[in-house]
């Protein structure tokens, strides 16, 4: 029988508790002193917290409490003054849900800040309101709401019950209406209570940090490009526009000349 001879350093390292990989200043992830650093700066000043930074303190102490963490960010303000700056940051974010251009962009960044489940049922519920049905309704409930949901967003109990509640009223009311159009009007606000719950979330907690971040100024610099670009094609379409009315004048204008010729 082969006998395997141990030092005590090495006994003493099979003994030690298992708690993963020992992290070197130069390693990638943050070490045990650069979290604390971080928990203290996310304290006092959470405004400042970076992406990687909100990453290391969610795998260090928890998402709910990170979120409780960067929630007070918004604390020191009054609550006239917090109702007005959620309220213009809810107006940038439809921005960057709407425009094409950009939301891209914004879309990145939930993803890198893990928020991108609030990101997609915005963008869901947003397309389901163009042209609602029941299987879209059931769609969305089963992906956002539902207690199982591989999305789900951060809705109130009672936001989630309601939104069960309203999708079955609503499939109850439109079995007996034949028109097409009535049933998606009565389709086409159910989510409304759930939307504008997780869109005032986000543009209290997510859009302040949003705004300085480099997406933020990339996301503008785009906006202003596209300004820019439209204001260009709407002169062209003007300048064509008063060009064609000229020639169209101008042959009105011969028109006239040549029956005038014509009678003398």
């Amino acid at each position: 029988m082969t006998t395997w001879h141990i030092d005590n350093t090495r006994k003493k390292a099979l003994k030690a508790p298992l708690v993963g990989p020992q992290l070197t200043p130069t390693s990638p992830h943050h070490t045990p002193q650069m979290n604390s650093s971080i928990v203290q700066r996310a304290q006092e000043r959470p405004d400042l917290l970076t992406a990687p930074d909100v990453g290391a303190l969610q795998r260090t102490i928890g998402n709910r409490a990170v979120q409780t963490l960067l929630n007070r960010q918004s604390r020191g303000q009054t609550a006239p003054q917090r109702i007005q700056r959620v309220s213009d940051d809810a107006g940038n974010l439809d921005t960057y849900l709407e425009n094409h251009h950009v939301s891209s962009i914004f879309k990145e960044y939930a993803g890198q800040n893990f928020v991108m489940e609030s990101f997609d049922f915005l963008q869901a519920v947003r397309h389901y309101r163009k042209k609602p049905s029941l299987a879209m309704a059931e769609e969305i409930y089963a992906r956002y709401i539902h207690k199982d949901a591989p999305q789900m967003v951060n809705l109130p109990g009672q936001l989630s019950s309601q939104a069960r509640a309203a999708i079955d009223q609503a499939a109850s009311d439109i079995a007996n209406m034949k028109k097409s159009q009535q049933k998606e009007e009565r389709l086409r606000n159910i989510f409304d209570p759930q939307y504008e719950n997780i869109r005032v979330m986000v543009a209290g907690d997510v859009m302040p940090r949003f705004k300085k971040s480099a997406h933020y100024e990339k996301a503008n610099k785009k906006l202003e490009n596209v300004k820019s670009m439209n204001w260009f094609s709407r002169a062209i379409s003007w300048r064509k526009g008063v060009k064609a009315k000229r020639g169209a004048y101008g042959a009105m204008k011969d028109g006239y000349t040549d029956k005038w010729i014509g009678k003398r």
